[in-house]
């Protein structure tokens, strides 16, 4: 693969733009970064050819950066969204599936008050589609991220994509559908937090958005053993998740599906607690996976009790029930209560 890579590295300056397009796509489907030297070379390359790219090599190209968890470069990135800006009318339905899925990873990685520009014609396009059977299984999935993520952030706004019933449906009925195959590892994970005192819900999934969550991981209420040795009146919640190989690339950077994951899971509220696998396989026996399960709780705060995160997530809030009555008391400013960005958050999800 070294080899390889030298050998491409010589070459890429002679890449045309479906060399370019095909290569990055390439290292992505592979779950791999290219080295250093050869991603300045290609994207060089891809910034001095990008005017000719096609819509299949602008979808792939933004799609390999997202799915690498790295943003272009500023002058590679203003060619690529001249270019799918002008070519949107030509996507077809994965082109469209696979750029719009790279917009809400950029979204993660993007500085505060940039977006992608492209995300408006893309829409569009999306809309003239609109119809589930253009649309593999894996493309569903994909979009009805981009719905979800749509819903969350306020700054994108295409107001037609409101009427597109049918294939919102369509696409949360695929997410939704998508099978759970928990490891055996994650299994371990999850008979450990139980040893430790806490209560844990496998693969609970989220109502709203559609996620898995590995374990949602409880305080037992009135006196039950909490982090640290202190006892607790009042439950608290993690959402913990453990992280196998697939989540990652090569290098040990998390792939750009895992980083948008966590985002949302973040945005609904959860005290997010990632368990990697290589922390859990470096362990020496049973104790010190304890110790490092402790130490992330502890570490992790729980900023709403498992009751209002989960109605203000859901579809079924009421102002009389249990968890309603909890995330008032928190959203006016109870002792635990978070900042003001992340109140907000909340209660535009509890409110949608």
């Amino acid at each position: 693969m070294r080899a390889l890579e030298w050998r491409a590295e010589a070459l890429a300056g002679t890449f045309n733009a479906q060399g370019v397009a095909n290569t990055l796509w390439a290292y992505a489907t592979m779950e791999r970064e290219p080295g250093e030297g050869l991603m300045r070379v290609l994207e060089r390359r891809a910034e001095a050819v990008a005017g000719t790219f096609k819509a299949q090599e602008v979808a792939n190209t933004l799609w390999a950066y997202a799915f690498l968890g790295r943003k272009p470069g500023a002058g590679l990135m203003r060619v690529l969204e001249g270019r799918a800006e002008a070519l949107a009318g030509t996507f077809n339905a994965q082109n469209v599936a696979n750029t719009l899925w790279a917009a809400c990873v950029f979204s993660i990685l993007l500085a505060p008050g940039e977006r992608s520009r492209w995300v408006d014609a893309l829409a569009q396009r999306l809309i003239s589609l609109d119809k589930a059977a253009c649309f593999r299984t894996v493309e569903l999935r994909q979009l009805h991220q981009f719905f979800y993520w749509f819903s969350l952030e306020g700054k994108q706004r295409v107001e037609a994509i409101n009427d597109m019933q049918s294939l919102t449906d369509a696409c949360r009925q695929a997410f939704f559908g998508a099978p759970l195959d928990p490891s055996a590892t994650q299994q371990q994970v999850s008979e450990t937090l139980r040893h430790i005192g806490l209560s844990v819900e496998d693969e609970v999934r989220c109502p709203k958005s559609g996620y898995s969550i590995d374990m949602l991981v409880h305080d037992k209420p009135w006196g039950a053993l909490v982090i640290g040795g202190e006892r607790s009146s009042s439950a608290r919640t993690w959402a913990v998740e453990y992280d196998g190989p697939k989540h990652f690339l090569a290098s040990g950077a998390p792939t750009g599906a895992t980083l948008l994951k966590r985002r949302h899971l973040e945005l609904m509220g959860h005290a997010l607690v990632i368990v990697g696998h290589w922390e859990w396989n470096g362990c020496r026996g049973f104790d010190e996976r304890v110790q490092l399960l402790r130490g992330k709780l502890a570490d992790s705060v729980p900023r709403v009790s498992v009751r209002a995160a989960a109605i203000a997530s859901s579809d079924f809030y009421t102002e009389e029930s249990e968890g309603g009555n909890e995330l008032q008391d928190w959203a006016a400013g109870a002792p635990d209560a978070p900042g003001d960005a992340a109140k907000q958050e909340l209660l535009v999800l509890q409110q949608s």
